[in-house]
Formats: structure tokens, sequence, C-alpha cells
């Protein structure tokens, strides 16, 4: 038991030496000192929480009860750990005046004394030297102050003094997450801020070959390319505000959220794009159905310089295209030159859309079981253009496969002004290249639509493609207000059952039978939205927990395959 004790606070302290080691970077200079990040963890009794379910999905239920108790065992067999507050975070202060850097350690505490002497049993003595602490870890010395029941650990005593009485961002951050973590882009001293910057160029440089039958025009370009992107990071270094990253463990809603926020300096290039971004509508409102297996919409306007670099990165990728088109084999030079006129069509149809409406797409899907249901639209400026492309392009090729006039109808009918071109392939022709989903379809011929409109580009698949197709415009006569800038939804258990329903019931077939018995149905879904907040935006992640046991099914397997058991017991 003491060999477990001494090796429980060696641990303690070299996590705490390592984290708070961080050396100054150059002399000290005379500055205000300011906040660079911060990193918050949640209390103790959030952790327990999150244990608990943790071990339920881990097959564990014990798992938080067994941690109680390891925790109790090393410290006496009371409730909890004595001195240190349970109810609220820890965390980690970074600072700099300028030019050096320091790192603190905040633990929040109820009696100081009583920690003290719980890390005593431990090895880990403190020397109180007035109102600071000198805390003896194996390699060094850290020191300790307390402020409104606070601990503040440094790596020395004069840099204590900087450090807030009461750590507000902590508790701020940890109102929301279990574990978040918050940067201060414009705290950084611009002189780090370059030096990260020249140091991601280096490594690129360094990285960037030609490849394999690359010509030097296409490396160029490649270079090129990379060039853009990295003054996209300078841009976001100079125009970024903050950062903040947070997690949440949420057992009662059953979901592991991840949030990504964003806030901006104003009167900056992503300052004037967010503004341009508020009150969107679309004119898409039918082609999302919020209950579908697989749910996609984005609604975006630029702002001129936006459009500028879009309008440079198109081109660019055109280029790569056109030099992959010459390489292909499987085209003659007509077919070639074809493509590419209907690739040059659709960037210069995105061109003209961000410049003068901006980005509108959706796209919503059910795989049921019952029916394949997938309808998609997105907003062009002159659709009609990239329409003729297409029709030439299926003309051509009914002209070298006559077959294909059975099952390509163009111009099939018009519906609320939408020109409808219809493919259908019957399910006997189906079956016999794959009878699974053929049968998938219970005997129903396999549709695929594309509607053409006066702004707009529609598509549809599934058994009964025309009709869905229909009912989402109908669905979309009036623009109506978005909440969120983008948005996805995936429901997991459908797309397996689509996946089991399509295997051939070989080994992969069983493996998806048996993840499918360990999913209720109700908690598969993984979500995903963007949205504007003040100043800034928010991007949040939600996955379910049957999502998360197929995850931890899946390490478990890895783990097993690697040669390394894995159980409940050792989670």
């Amino acid at each position: 038991m003491s060999r477990l004790k001494a090796m429980f606070g060696a641990a303690a302290v070299c996590g705490a030496i390592a984290l708070l080691g961080l050396p100054g970077i150059a002399a000290a200079q005379n500055t205000a000192v300011q906040t660079v990040g911060a990193v918050a963890i949640g209390g103790v009794d959030r952790f327990m929480e999150d244990a608990e379910y943790v071990g339920q999905l881990a097959g564990n239920p014990q798992l938080g009860e067994m941690m109680k108790a390891m925790i109790a065992a090393q410290t006496g067999g009371g409730d909890g750990i004595p001195g240190l507050d349970a109810k609220r975070p820890a965390g980690v202060l970074v600072q700099t005046d300028g030019m050096d850097f320091h790192v603190f350690g905040m633990v929040p505490v109820t009696k100081l004394d009583d920690l003290l002497k719980l890390l005593a049993q431990f090895g880990i003595m403190a020397e109180k030297q007035g109102d600071v602490y000198a805390v003896q870890g194996p390699q060094q010395t850290l020191f300790a102050v307390e402020r409104n029941g606070w601990v503040v650990l440094g790596m020395s005593k004069e840099s204590l003094a900087a450090v807030p009485a009461d750590p507000a961002v902590l508790q701020e951050l940890a109102g929301s997450y279990d574990l978040a973590v918050k940067v201060n882009i414009q705290s950084i001293p611009p002189m780090y801020r370059q030096l990260g910057l020249a140091l991601i160029q280096q490594g690129m440089q360094q990285g960037m070959q030609p490849e394999p039958g690359q010509t030097p025009e296409e490396f160029e370009l490649q270079k090129r390319m990379a060039m853009q992107s990295l003054a996209q990071v300078q841009d976001a270094l100079n125009e970024l505000d903050t950062i903040t990253v947070g997690m949440n463990l949420d057992g009662s809603a059953g979901t592991l959220g991840l949030d990504v926020q964003m806030t901006v300096l104003p009167d900056t290039k992503m300052a004037r794009q967010l503004k341009a971004n508020s009150n969107l509508t679309t004119a898409l409102a039918g082609f999302v159905r919020p209950d579908d297996t697989l749910v996609l919409q984005a609604v975006f306007k630029y702002t001129a310089e936006s459009v500028q670099l879009m309008k440079q990165q198109l081109e660019d990728y055109k280029k790569l295209i056109a030099a992959g088109l010459k390489k292909d084999g499987d085209l003659n030079a007509k077919e070639r030159k074809l493509v590419m006129e209907i690739v040059d069509q659709v960037f210069s149809q995105l061109t003209a859309t961000m410049e003068k409406q901006g980005a509108d797409i959706a796209l919503s899907g059910s795989l049921t079981g019952e029916k394949l249901a997938i309808v998609g639209g997105i907003v062009l400026d002159d659709p009609a253009a990239l329409e003729r492309r297409v029709k030439e392009f299926f003309n051509d090729a009914k002209q070298q496969n006559p077959e294909l006039d059975e099952i390509v109808k163009l111009d099939a009918e018009t519906y609320a002004g939408v020109r409808f071109h219809v493919l259908q392939v019957p399910n006997a022709a189906i079956a016999q290249d794959s009878p699974e989903f053929a049968e998938f379809l219970q005997g129903k011929d396999m549709q695929a639509v594309l509607g053409v409109g006066e702004h707009a580009i529609y598509v549809a698949a599934g058994s009964s493609a025309i009709a869905d197709l229909k009912a989402a415009l109908d669905a979309s006569a009036d623009q109506q207000p978005v909440e969120a800038l983008s948005q996805l939804r995936i429901a997991l258990k459908p797309l397996l059952e689509f996946a089991s329903a399509l295997s051939n019931k070989d080994a992969d077939g069983a493996e998806l039978e048996e993840l499918l018995s360990a999913m209720s149905g109700d908690r598969d879904v993984i979500r995903a939205e963007g949205r504007l907040i003040a100043n800034g935006s928010l991007t949040r992640i939600e996955i379910g927990e049957d999502v998360l046991k197929l995850i931890g099914a899946a390490v478990q397997k890895g783990m097993a395959g690697a040669g390394q058991g894995f159980s409940p017991d050792g989670f």
C-alpha cells in the first residue's frame, strides 16, 4: 500500500511539474501582464458522474463506485479528497508580460491544511515561507499561495503576484463544459505569432515535394495554393480575438458534445463576413427533412473580399482538374473536352452565384428499410447554361450506346417551372448486378431525377424520386428564414441497416448484425451545426451514446487485434 501511495503522489507532482515547467523564452520585460489562455477541468463531483456514465457505456456500471473506493482507500476512508473542493473546477492559466510566458495551476480548496496533510502521506512536503508554500517535488520545487479558496501553483514566488485571486475564466468555462480550453489570440505577443507562422511555412516547404508524374507547372500551382492557405492562416491570427474549445459528456441526454467557438476583432474582413450572414433565408426549405437518415444544409453570403479569394481558388482547382483529365486514358479527346466544358460551366456558375446570391444548398436522404428517398438542391445563377452541357453529354452518350434511350429520358416533364430529366433503371436490371439492392427496393425500379429551374438545380433518387422531388418543390415555394448557417444530421442505425441489407451475409454482414443488436435506435445520431454568436461563430457537434458504444467496440476490437486484451474491468 505504501508503494502505491508513493506512486500516486509522484505521479501527481510529476504531472504538475510537467505542466508548470515551461521555461521563460526571453528576458522579462515590464509590460502589462495578460492572460493568453486557460484550461478548465470540471470539479471532482462532475468527474465522478462522467465516470459512472462511461462505465455504463463500457459495460462496467460499477466503475464510478470503484473509483470512489480507490480514492477512499488512498485518503483514509472519507468522502472525496480531504481539503479539495469537489464542486468547483481546477485548471491552468497561461500569462505573458510580452516576452516571457508563465503557467499557473489553479486548485479549489476548502481547507488547505487538510490537503497538505494528505500530500505529506505521499512524501510531498510543503514548507511555509511567509504567505507562500514551497512544495518540494521529486525534481524541483513549486511555489503555492492560497487566495480566496484557490491554491495557485507557480514556478517562482515573484510570478504568483500577478495571478488573479478569482480565476473567473475557469468558472465561466466549467459552467458549460467538463473540459475546455480558451485562447486569447491577440494576447499572444506578435513576435511569437510570426514565429509560429514562420515554422508552419518552413514545415510546408520542407514537406512539399513533386509527386510522381507531376509536371513542373502542376507543382508550381500546388505550391501557390499552399501559400494562399498560409496567407489565410496569417489573416486568422491577425483578426481572431478568441478561440474556445469545450467538451461535455451528458449522461442524461446520452450525448458527447464538442463546441468550437471563435470571436473576431471589429472592422476586419472576418467581422464583415460574419455581418453579411445575419438574417439569412433559404429557397430550399422543402429539401430539409429533419428526421431523415441524412440531412445537410448550408446557407451563406459572401463579401466582395471573400468572392475574390474564392474566384482564385476555383480557378486553381480548375487548372488541376484540366491537368488530371489530360492524363486520363479512359476518355477520348472529345469526351475530355466536353467534361472540361461542364467543369468550366459549373465553376463559372459557382462564381456568379457567390457574387449575386451566395450559397444555398440542401440535401436529405431516408434509408429506413421501407423506402430509399433522396432529394437535394443548390441555388445557381443560371442553371440553364449547365443544363445544356449535361444534355449534350447524354445525347452524345445515347448515340454511342442506343440502349440508354430506354433508360435516360431528357425533358421527361415540367413541374412548377422545373424541367425534369429522368434516369430509370428496371429492378430486373439492378438484380443482375446487385440482387441485394434490388431486394431492398422491394421490386421497384430505381429512379434518378435532375431538375432544372430558373435559379436552382435539383436532384432526387429512389424508388419514387419524381414524386419525392415534387413534394420537396411544393414545400419550397417561399423563402424561409434559417437559424443556422449549416447543419448536418446522420442517423447511424438506418445507415447500418441499409449496409446490412446490401451485404451478402458473409462475415461483414454478421458483424453489422452484431453492431445493430447493440443499438437502441433513439440515440444513434451525430449532429453538427454552425451558427452566429455575438462577434463570432459557434460550431457544435453532438454524438449519441449508441455511436459512442460503437466507437468503444471498435477500439476494443483494435486492441484485441493487436494482441492487447480488453475487458470492462480494465477500462
